[in-house]
Order: structure tokens, then C-alpha cells, then sequence
């Protein structure tokens, strides 16, 4: 079965992890589907890797449903907005070369953009 990228989004502002804030991307998870990523981040939770409180819920977001904001600022907080990927045209296949791992849900090539 193919894996997705999963956005986990923590929703319910607290003031011990985010207050004023309704919403907040805290994860990238891949999972088959949406329901299984959710599982996942709720061992996270267990695990101790982030807190949601009793206010708290969690959502997964497949991940190219993401703005390309969105995209930016979740790597930014995971440590991943340097790296890098070889992508390919999303519509032609066509290598792109190296672009930003936050840009390769929208890597097109000069002749399919």
C-alpha cells in the first residue's frame, strides 16, 4: 500500500504550548491514510514528542492540501527548510534538478508550468 505525507495539525489554543493560536502544524507524518497518521501522532503524544492538553485535538492534513506557506513554515519549525531534493515534473516527469524540499509538491518543468 503507498504511503502519503501527512501534515499533523494540533488544534485548541493553551497557554503551555500555544496561546492565542487556534491552529498549529507540529508534524510530518506518512501513513497510508489519514486515519493511520493520526494513530501515529497520537503515539507521539504518548510517547511524549509533543503535549496536546484536554482543550487539544488533533488533525491530519494530507500534506499537498497545504498552502505553500504552510509547507514553508512546517519545515522551518521541523529543521528541514535547507534541504534540498532532486524532483521531477509533477505533470511530465521530466527531471527539474535540485530544488527546495518545501517546493517539490509543486515542481514543474519550463515547458508544463
Amino acid at each position: 500500500m503507498k504511503n502519503y505525507d501527512y501534515a499533523i495539525m494540533r488544534v485548541g489554543s493553551n497557554a503551555a504550548n500555544q496561546s492565542m493560536v487556534h491552529e498549529m502544524y507540529i508534524d510530518i507524518i506518512e501513513a497510508p491514510n489519514q486515519s493511520a497518521a493520526l494513530e501515529l501522532a497520537e503515539q507521539e503524544v504518548a510517547e511524549g514528542h509533543y503535549a496536546v492538553y484536554a482543550n487539544q485535538h488533533l488533525r491530519a492534513v494530507p500534506f499537498s492540501r497545504l498552502s505553500k506557506n504552510d509547507r514553508a513554515a512546517l519545515y522551518d519549525l521541523l529543521d528541514l527548510r535547507d534541504q534540498t531534493v532532486k524532483a521531477e515534473c509533477l505533470v511530465c516527469g521530466k527531471s527539474v534538478g535540485e530544488i527546495p524540499l518545501w517546493q517539490a509538491q509543486n515542481a514543474y518543468c519550463g515547458k508544463c508550468s
